[in-house]
């Protein structure tokens, strides 16, 4: 009977945001229904492999064919396996398909992440919708361009190593390169995941006997026990140890073998990107993450009023600490370098006005500082029940996602957002209905300027509009 009630539930969440995303859906595209900036390239291109041509590229395009690819086989299975009509309509709603995807997935991380809310069934669906709703992703439903896919393909991966099913994991993680190739790092992050989990087990059943102190995960003496473990056994029990590290390897070895691949693949590409490589050069950008850090504040305000007291006591246990932080971060603000030529040209994102009138004053930045600093003090306070391990790799997969990205986009935040916001402590009704109210009202508001704020370009046809 529980069983029952639970799909009925999820049945019923994925109808009401199934149904409100179609009728955005249709609003969207009687306002555009031509391509719409990026789609100007990815449309054409999709439409060739539609047509059977895989060998004509177009050098724009830096992305790997993983979105074509996907979009052929979804038209062309429910077409009949004949060649598929590849419309920009079907485009696009092959791409609200995958934000079902998204929200069915992210209800199942948060079911096996938050399994202590078992008989508060409808926490996990409404915070599944909030997430599928963020905003940044949800204005991207409605169009095509790769983060939907690309979003889906990384949370499916994170589910199935969450099911246990490493082998079907790595797979979805080797899809999703081939949609983003910066996806490959987070291919990287839950391979981590998979073998620190073995080397905690490992630790664990080493530690069975009564009266031994029990293992915590998430304390910060976990990666001194860890690595006194496997430096006791390799002196006392070689073969234990190769035993243990066995199963190490076994959890990550597919992981491993996706990273390689693509590792030989930049060999012989002679690049990260295909395609135009002048407009997506690699640098060290480090006031990324304070972008980051400040964008997720705004997104994580309720969870921010709800935990004051205990990022307050965060603080107040290590002051020095935390003093030091908030001197790197002005620091590490201080060297932003020359911002993109695209951000400064484009005045369709809202990352343009928000480096006209705010980050790009370098006095005003310095605001970023408390915000990012608060931000930093609910990660570590809301996220100290999760595996210590696992957010250090997390830390380390968001920094190397972000940090060599010139170009302020509020897109390259999405998923390094979602993951970070599935660590963290499940957060009460009320902070979890404000959120989700929040990011409704988010939702409504950029529509709301999608639909009313037009303008021209000489040099190019149509309306222009404003979008993430």
């Amino acid at each position: 009977m529980q069983v029952q009630w639970h799909t009925a539930g999820l049945l019923a969440t994925v109808a009401v945001f199934a149904g409100t995303a179609t009728l955005v859906f249709h609003h969207v595209y009687r306002l555009q229904p031509t391509p719409f900036i990026d789609e100007a390239f990815h449309v054409p291109q999709c439409q060739r492999y539609c047509a059977g041509n895989f060998t004509q590229w177009d050098d724009k395009i830096t992305t790997l064919p993983g979105l074509y690819l996907l979009s052929v086989g979804v038209l062309g299975y429910t077409s009949g396996l004949q060649r598929p009509a590849c419309s920009l309509y079907l485009l696009r709603l092959v791409n609200l398909l995958f934000s079902v995807g998204t929200l069915i997935t992210l209800y199942s991380i948060l079911k096996v992440l938050n399994a202590e809310q078992e008989r508060r069934e409808w926490r996990h669906l409404v915070a599944a919708l909030s997430l599928a709703s963020f905003p940044v992703l949800y204005t991207f439903s409605f169009l095509y361009y790769t983060d939907m896919a690309s979003t889906l393909l990384v949370l499916l991966m994170y589910s199935l190593h969450l099911h246990r099913q490493p082998g079907a994991a790595a797979a979805i993680g080797a899809v999703s390169v081939l949609v983003r190739q910066s996806n490959v790092i987070w291919v990287a992050v839950v391979g981590a995941f998979a073998c620190t989990d073995a080397m905690v087990a490992a630790l664990t059943a080493a530690r069975s006997a009564p009266r031994r102190r029990p293992v915590d995960p998430s304390s910060p003496r976990i990666v001194r026990e860890v690595l006194h473990f496997y430096w006791s056994q390799a002196r006392h029990d070689p073969l234990a140890l190769a035993e243990a590290l066995t199963d190490v390897v076994y959890e990550g070895v597919q992981y491993g073998a996706v990273c390689a691949a693509f590792v030989a693949f930049v060999a012989w590409n002679g690049a990260l990107v295909v395609g135009d490589r002048s407009a997506h050069e690699a640098v060290l950008n480090a006031p990324q993450l304070l972008y980051f850090l400040a964008t997720s504040s705004v997104w994580l305000a309720p969870l921010m009023v709800e935990s004051a007291r205990q990022m307050l006591a965060t603080v107040r246990a290590r002051p020095a600490l935390w003093a030091a932080l908030a001197a790197g971060l002005a620091l590490l603000l201080q060297s932003a370098g020359a911002p993109h030529p695209y951000l400064l040209a484009d005045n369709r994102h809202v990352a343009f006005y928000a480096w006209r009138r705010w980050l790009g004053h370098r006095t005003l930045r310095l605001t970023l500082v408390p915000v990012s600093a608060a931000t930093l003090a609910l990660l570590a306070a809301g996220g100290a029940r999760r595996p210590l391990l696992q957010r250090a790799a997390l830390a380390a997969g968001t920094a190397l996602v972000l940090v060599p990205q010139r170009l302020l986009e509020f897109r390259y935040f999405i998923v390094p957002f979602l993951l970070w916001r599935l660590q963290l402590r499940p957060p009460g009704s009320a902070a979890l209905l404000a959120e989700c109210a929040l990011y409704a009202a988010v939702n409504a508001a950029v529509l709301y300027l999608f639909t009313v704020k037009t303008f021209t370009w000489d040099d190019q046809p149509g309306v222009q509009r404003i979008i993430w």
